[in-house]
């Protein structure tokens, strides 16, 4: 997208946020003379049509959990003040920085909740969602300044989190929608890696400076893939979500695996690497000369 039709956009979603104008008069005022041209480029930008985009901005949702701003854009709605820390939410800020008035610190440093308080009271919003890993004092305080929902992060999965968020927001039929396409996208994943790596287990990780972390069953067990150690594999954090390794001694049962795009898997001898390459191959050959025989047939039918 060239720059003008940049800057044209951005002006748009000032003006979504001041008012009620209709959007024929928004794309107008920001140098669109077809409204209909603007809202292609509008959702080529922010993901989103400007009508779902002005009707998130109906209401003041404040996040205060990195991962709930990502859930929020699931369900087409962009939050009004949420965290936006440069380590810990780096592609948020980076993408919608212009969108999210109120950056909020890192909620996971103790020593941020009183500027983040402030910014918070500030801002008035009418609703804000987060988890309920917080202290009491602090889950009462945002309690007292608007409609709060507490998602319980250990005791139920993602799944669920995105469900309840869609149902607080009002937005249920979308929060299905977005499981229903993001099973479709999973079950190709899966394909995919089995044609990679056969019935071998693997360990999902997240590598963070010098850092290894293990991915726990709640970031997992909805893909489908299997995990070292079974349902209680001795990686799993106490939080559900990682386990921190800081050296090879910390892997145990691990030692000796090596890391490629973020999967972890043992390491077999070169031999018997060969032959399962060789076996891959043969199965895409297999599977290319089918869907080819398979499109002549079409072709000719």
């Amino acid at each position: 997208m060239d720059y003008v039709t940049q800057l044209r956009i951005n002006k748009a979603k000032q003006l979504m946020g001041q008012g009620n104008e209709r959007i024929r008069e928004i794309a107008r005022q920001v140098g669109f003379s077809d409204e209909y041209y603007f809202s292609r480029k509008f959702k080529q930008q922010q993901g989103v049509a400007p009508t779902v985009y002005m009707k998130s901005r109906r209401h003041r949702v404040a996040t205060y959990h990195t991962a709930i701003t990502g859930q929020l854009l699931a369900l087409q709605t962009i939050s009004s003040a949420a965290p936006l820390d440069p380590k810990w939410s780096a592609y948020y800020r980076q993408k919608y920085a212009g969108d999210i008035p109120v950056h909020l610190r890192d909620p996971f440093d103790a020593t941020n909740w009183m500027a983040n308080r402030e910014a918070l009271r500030r801002f008035g919003p009418d609703l804000i969602i987060t988890s309920d890993y917080l202290d009491h004092a602090v889950k009462q305080e945002l309690g007292d300044m608007a409609n709060a929902l507490f998602v319980p992060w250990k005791e139920k999965d993602w799944r669920v989190h995105l469900q309840m968020i869609g149902e607080f927001l009002g937005r249920n039929k979308e929060a299905e929608q977005w499981l229903v396409a993001y099973d479709q996208k999973a079950a190709a994943a899966r394909e995919t890696v089995r044609w990679a790596v056969g019935d071998d287990t693997l360990l999902m990780v997240y590598i963070n400076q010098a850092t290894l972390y293990a991915c726990g069953s709640q970031r997992t067990g909805s893909t489908g893939c299997k995990r070292r150690g079974g349902d209680s594999g001795a990686f799993e954090a106490d939080c559900g979500h990682f386990r921190h390794f800081r050296g090879t001694a910390d892997f145990g049962p691990y030692a000796g695996c090596h890391c490629q795009h973020g999967l972890v898997r043992p390491r077999k001898p070169a031999a018997v690497r060969a032959r399962q390459a060789e076996g891959f191959q043969n199965r895409r050959l297999l599977h290319d000369g089918y869907d080819q025989h398979r499109g002549r047939d079409v072709g000719g039918a």
